[in-house]
């Protein structure tokens, strides 16, 4: 117990299993363990506070990289071996830029809005503070003629935030990051239940058409009946519940249940005249399904009074998870503890 194994599977998505006991080779016996942090990555920078009136406007989301080169002295672009970036207004700004081991670049400032400009020696990092304007180099660090393949090599600490903001300003970010968080834990369920199993609200569709269901519960499939509409058979061994909302004819049944030999047992109906009309919303639970029950299928009407009307059936679905995969781990345990694979155990 307590054991963990984490690799790369195909996908190249580093997977963690947790040994839960029980036969070592067993895939039954491991479980999935669903990484939050890497779905949720809210930065707690947005909610700073600081003094101004708005976000901070002078944050650089892109630098413009592009190859080629500029004049040291004027800025003024021309071809050549490097990457360079837009010459971009920093002043009033202090922040740090930075590349990885694979390049190095000169930062070329101005204290006069631009108009000349004063160049570093090259370096991989540098504080920029007290400059109007500046342009950077980046290049290959052994030879500073072959600009890099991945211009995404720089860091900077610049910061997005908030200054002065109001409290109603404050309220709708909480309230949006709020709103982020209830995505990603549905996010995160729905993991869940695709790894270890579990129930899953479902639309059910309603394909065909012609289909009336008769007061006998049998169809009528005429071309009389062209809005009328009906699911195939759900197996109710994969549903708990259903919710329907559609329309029908009155004094006929809009759900009809059969036995594993598909032959009525039940009927479902609104009752009242022989008009269509849209029949409150169907709630069934498991236990409410009739004994000997195998399947159940939904009819509606998509119109009423040659009106289009909304029809839905939502089915809350038994979902196995990754039976298919617990197979295979348990016929190739040896294959995915491979050295190329292994990655570590806690």
């Amino acid at each position: 117990m307590g054991l963990k194994v984490s690799f790369v599977d195909s996908g190249g998505q580093v997977e963690t299993w947790e040994y839960q006991g029980g036969t070592f080779t067993n895939a039954g016996n491991w479980k999935r363990q669903v990484q939050r942090t890497e779905i949720m990555k809210l930065e707690q920078e947005d909610l700073l506070l600081e003094e101004a009136n708005n976000t901070n406007a002078k944050f650089i989301s892109d630098w413009g990289w592009q190859k080629g080169n500029r004049d040291y002295a004027t800025g003024t672009f021309k071809e050549g071996p490097y990457f360079v970036s837009d010459i971009v207004n920093v002043e009033g700004e202090s922040f740090d830029f930075q590349t990885d081991e694979n390049a190095d670049f000169v930062c070329c400032y101005s204290t006069d809005n631009g108009t000349s400009f004063r160049n570093s020696q090259w370096l991989d990092n540098y504080h920029i503070a007290g400059y109007t304007h500046i342009f950077i180099i980046l290049s290959d660090s052994k030879n500073h003629y072959t600009g890099p393949s991945n211009t995404n090599v720089y860091a900077t600490t610049q910061k997005k935030y908030f200054k002065n903001a109001t409290k109603e300003d404050l309220d709708n970010r909480i309230e949006d990051l709020f709103g982020k968080v209830s995505l990603f834990d549905g996010r995160i369920k729905g993991l869940e239940v695709d790894a270890y199993g579990g129930n899953k609200d479902v639309s059910i569709p309603f394909p065909f058409n012609p289909c009336l269901f008769a007061q006998n519960g049998s169809d009528l499939t005429s071309d009389a009946y062209p809005d009328a509409y009906a699911t195939d058979y759900l197996d109710l061994t994969i549903y708990d519940r259903f919710v329907v909302n559609g329309a029908c004819i009155l004094s006929f049944p809009y759900g009809v249940f059969y036995d594993a030999d598909r032959k009525i047992i039940k009927t479902i109906s609104p009752g009242g005249q022989s008009v269509v009309r849209q029949y409150p919303e169907l709630v069934l639970e498991r236990s409410e399904y009739p004994d000997n029950a195998r399947y159940v299928r939904f009819h509606s009407y998509s119109k009423v009074d040659g009106k289009p009307i909304e029809y839905s059936c939502i089915g809350n679905k038994i979902v196995e998870g990754y039976e298919a995969r617990f197979a295979r781990l348990e016929n190739n345990f040896g294959n995915i503890t491979s050295y190329s694979v292994f990655k570590e155990i806690h």
